[in-house]
């Protein structure tokens, strides 16, 4: 076996045992989206004898442990894109990775919309605070990328990206419970002269976008540097009826260098760096449902006040609808997020005698400020400003080899990682009834260190044990201040925590420490080189942590790690001559001191997010993916996963049993099409795709009061189903012409809710409207 990465399907033991055969039954209905190459292969010999050539699959190249194998080859539940695949799916932004991923969605942000939610096999982290961990790991350039503002930059000269699904602490540690995401840019390549691309696009909402690729090979086959440009501009799409002003605009600037020094056969190093900048009147909320205070049935107290177009015959406000392109907003403070990153990595690669030696080390610094209207209405009833400056560092070594004649093949390391920065928010409610702000400062010192080792052995020519283990030690401090000052003289009025004094309110350093041995093992059996059948169970967890937002001495208990475990179950084949491809992945898993993020509001009227260890739950699903060459011209793709995700126990801080609420940002069914139409042209080659991506209800808050049902119905997501196209002409091999559309129904389907109980409203993240353009590419040198 080569040394290639490559991601396992698990398939976890838990309660839902009882409905196995029903997962294992659905899974010949359940397809998943494979971007995959097409390779021409000889295939069978015509009457004459000669060889007829056809279409096959090609193989595809994963790293999903540690090692590069071919997809079909791992024991693993991996979705992969290259770069290719991902231009012709019209992936522009990282949240277009997840639309053809099943079972992964992405969701925005509410405390800052510059960053997702990641959810994959129900786990999930519903808040973005400098304190909580997420869930799902995301690695670019063999870089953990520990915080997930600007994430949603957009995808710049890509290589592949590689989703890997069920816990993957062994290989990628702490904050891997649902899985990971690698993403691999462009190496320089060392030979073939000067070679790039230049690229423009332009569409509706007045986009322009302008990307240049370069490669310049210094010293032939030993140095080489490469650059990439992006700028990308585009107008909102949410106009403001009061100011005229509109949001949800783009303006990013994305840069990357990267260079490569091959000095001997044995040695390959590369370093790179990455710059960000986006200045966007982002961050926009719609109010969706308001009642009077307190909080009681009855009509949208903000209807009364606004133009009778927004409001509907039974005075309910209605905000949300789009019209002429656009949806309408009306609000008293103007959203915006300023971030900025830069990102440094270096990766040596040495081959010796007693195996491949990976050394990967790197350095990234976030700054990031954003403004919201959180309530989205013309009133100055909820608003808040953020403003993040993190910075982390991380080295790993790992050493990659063989044993007994091959038998054995297994990946050894260390991996050592330390973060700091702060954190801080300003909140603004019911003014000017409320002459009061609130703020919440936090400065953190996190560092992680962890051992790993991870290996298969041949127990004979067709059957694989495949085992892993790691010890996993996290030591956090932080430092917090939460204040609350007279807005009009910045005097303090209170310090949230009893053990803080004015005027700073700081209480003292707290520091814990959190200890996991996350492990896996498995099984693969290959009855012949179409087939891969396997099974595993792993044991992985989330860092525990410490409150960020504490209002009192006991609010201020850190929370214990997130532990999951989890048994899969899965089969990949190579059907009909390579022309069919089907990935098929089942799976149960237990979460044990699950954490959750909620927004309490406390007697003094002070809203403060906690995070608590008040839940189990569990988790049942099915995922799979088919790809198949029905004729030389056509391809299908398709992709489902089903997710059947419950509460086992859930009682939080306050005593409330919360267990029959919606699990969030975790959709039950998703589903993709794909159809793609090759032929020749007397103008070029013509390449033609239409896909639909459908997913179902997502609750984006957990709220289910059959007492309350227009808040319940507003908390969770409409299924929605987004329909695109695209049509590329390759004139030659240097120059391309693209037109393209997205979200072709004009799907209007919020994506996102923010509920504030405590205050009586619920707003909400409008969907992008349909998009549309068209593009050009040159290449020029050898590609």
């Amino acid at each position: 076996m080569s040394f290639k990465q490559n991601t396992a399907v698990e398939f976890c033991a838990g309660s839902g045992r009882r409905n196995l055969r029903i997962w294992l039954g659905s899974a010949s209905l359940a397809v998943l989206a494979s971007t995959v190459s097409l390779a021409p292969a000889h295939a069978q010999e015509g009457d004459d004898g000669a060889p007829e050539e056809t279409r096959r699959l090609g193989t595809v190249t994963v790293n999903a442990r540690k090692v590069e194998e071919n997809l079909q080859d791992v024991p693993v539940a991996v979705t992969a894109f290259d770069g290719a695949e991902l231009e012709a799916q019209g992936a522009v932004e990282f949240s277009d990775v997840a639309a053809f991923t099943p079972g992964f969605a992405t969701v925005p942000g509410t405390a800052n919309p510059s960053s997702f939610a990641l959810s994959i096999r129900g786990q999930v982290q519903n808040d973005v605070l400098a304190t909580l961990e997420p869930s799902i790991g995301t690695y670019v350039d063999g870089l953990y990328w520990a915080r997930a503002y600007g994430l949603n930059q957009d995808l710049l000269d890509i290589q592949n990206v590689q989703v890997l699904k069920g816990p993957q602490g062994t290989l990628f540690g702490r904050n891997t419970t649902g899985g990971a995401v690698l993403l691999n840019t462009n190496d320089p390549v060392l030979s073939g002269g000067i070679s790039g691309m230049l690229q423009g696009r332009v569409g509706n909402l007045s986009e322009r976008t302008g990307t240049a690729v370069v490669n310049i090979p210094i010293v032939e086959d030993k140095f080489a540097v490469r650059g990439a440009l992006q700028v990308s501009q585009r107008d909102g799409y949410v106009e403001d009826v009061l100011t005229g002003q509109d949001y949800q605009n783009r303006d990013n600037t994305q840069g990357r260098i990267k260079a490569r020094w091959k000095p001997s056969n044995d040695l390959d190093i590369t370093v790179s760096g990455e710059w960000y900048d986006s200045d966007t009147r982002q961050g926009v909320f719609v109010t969706d449902y308001a009642y009077p205070f307190p909080p009681t049935p009855g009509p949208r107290l903000l209807s009364t006040f606004i133009p009778t177009p927004f409001v509907t015959v039974d005075n309910y406000l209605d905000l949300t609808g789009p019209s002429e392109g656009k949806s309408k907003v009306a609000l008293n403070a103007a959203p915006f997020i300023d971030i900025s990153t830069e990102t440094y990595t270096g990766e040596a690669v040495w081959s010796t005698d007693i195996g491949e030696v990976t050394f990967i080390t790197g350095y990234r610094k976030v700054e990031n400020q954003n403004q919201l209207d959180l309530d989205g209405s013309p009133w100055p009833v909820h608003a808040t400003t953020l403003t993040q400056e993190l910075d982390q560092f991380s080295a790993e070594v790992q050493l990659a080899r063989e044993a007994f004649d091959g038998r054995l093949s297994y990946v050894v390391g260390a991996t050592y990682f330390e973060e700091g920065g702060t954190d801080s928010s300003t909140t603004i409610a019911l003014t000017p009834l409320n002459p009061l702000d609130t703020t919440f400062f936090g400065d953190i010192d996190n560092q992680s260190l962890g051992l790993f080792v991870q290996g298969t052995y041949e127990l004979t020519d067709k059957l694989n044990l495949n085992a892993g283990l790691r010890f996993a030690q996290d030591e956090k401090g932080i430092t917090t201040s939460g204040v609350r000052v007279v807005r009009a003289t910045g005097a303090v009025n209170l310090c949230l925590v009893d053990v803080a004094t004015p005027p700073d309110c700081v209480a003292p350093k707290s520091t814990d420490e959190f200890e996991e041995v996350p492990y896996m093992i498995g099984l693969d059996y290959s009855p012949n080189d179409d087939w891969l059948i396997y099974g595993k169970f792993s044991h992985g967890y989330r860092a525990g942590g410490q409150q960020l937002r504490a209002v009192s001495t006991e609010t201020q208990a850190p929370f214990d790690p997130e532990i999951v475990d989890e048994v899969e179950v899965g089969f990949k084949a190579d059907l009909m001559q390579s022309r069919v491809r089907l990935n098929v992945a089942a799976y149960i898993n237990e979460v044990q001191d699950l954490q959750r993020s909620t927004i309490f509001t406390d007697g003094r009227g002070i809203n403060y997010t906690l995070l608590e260890n008040a839940a189990e739950a569990s988790n049942q699903g099915i995922e799979a993916e088919l790809v198949a060459l029905l004729s030389d011209n056509f391809t299908f793709q398709a992709s489902a996963a089903l997710n059947n995700p419950e509460y086992d126990k859930f009682v939080d801080g306050q005593g409330n049993d919360r267990s029959n609420e919606n699990f969030t940002y975790v959709p039950e069914e998703m589903f993709t099409l794909a159809g793609i139409y090759e032929t020749p042209t007397r103008f070029g080659h013509l390449t033609a795709r239409l896909d639909y991506s459908w997913q179902g209800e997502t609750p984006y808050d957990g709220f289910n009061n059959p007492a309350l049902p227009q808040v319940t119905d507003v908390a969770i997501g409409e299924a929605a189903g987004i329909l695109g196209a695209r049509a590329t002409l390759s004139v030659t091999d240097q120059f391309d012409l693209t037109v393209w559309g997205k979200n072709l129904t004009d799907e209007d389907a919020y994506v996102n809710t923010l509920l504030i109980g405590g205050l009586g409203y619920a707003s909400v993240i409008p969907r992008e409207p349909l998009t549309y353009g068209i593009t050009a590419t040159y290449r020029f040198g050898q590609q």
